[in-house]
């Protein structure tokens, strides 16, 4: 498991770096956005905010921060706790015109009273990048964690949506 994680975590920052040598080439697609995040990344509703690093004439990498909550998993009327979430991710874009598809690797650091701190998890998505700024972006993604499903007291919805605004 650990493997894994270093894995990607090295591929990333590869894409990262070689994103940096790159950063002066146009890159038309607009750099950065905010958007409400529904489900996924261990959050019922996040906040987040994106910038894009142009990797190539047809892929970037993008990374994500945001600010959410998220509730305590019951299945009888009990009150139940509310956690704050911090989601974020590096992920590596491909495709052309206006439609990319999205892999990576993110993780939601936890805060409240709950046993977890950290749930990473591997990102499989499509997007809608708009070509012009002040334009609305689309995102469905799908993410398991890598402990799988079964996570103590955390609701974990493995399917996720986000619209936007790119700026």
């Amino acid at each position: 498991m650990r493997r894994v994680i270093v894995f990607f975590i090295l591929v990333t920052l590869g894409l990262v770096l070689k994103a940096q040598d790159q950063g002066l080439l146009p890159f038309k697609k607009p750099l950065n956005s905010v958007f409400i995040n529904f489900f996924g990344d261990a959050s019922l509703v996040s906040l987040n905010a994106e910038h894009l690093f142009k990797t190539g004439r047809f892929s970037y990498v993008s990374g994500k921060l945001g600010l959410g909550y998220n509730r305590e998993f019951v299945l009888n009327n009990a009150p139940s706790d509310v956690y704050t979430t911090i989601p974020f991710h590096l992920t590596y874009n491909i495709g052309k015109t206006n439609h990319f598809l999205e892999v990576g690797f993110g993780a939601t650091q936890f805060f409240g009273n709950t046993s977890l701190n950290l749930i990473p998890y591997p990102i499989l998505g499509y997007r809608i990048l708009p070509s012009r700024q002040k334009k609305l972006n689309l995102r469905v993604y799908v993410q398991v964690p890598f402990d799988g499903l079964e996570q103590e007291d955390i609701l974990f919805i493995p399917v996720g949506a986000s619209i936007g605004y790119c700026f």
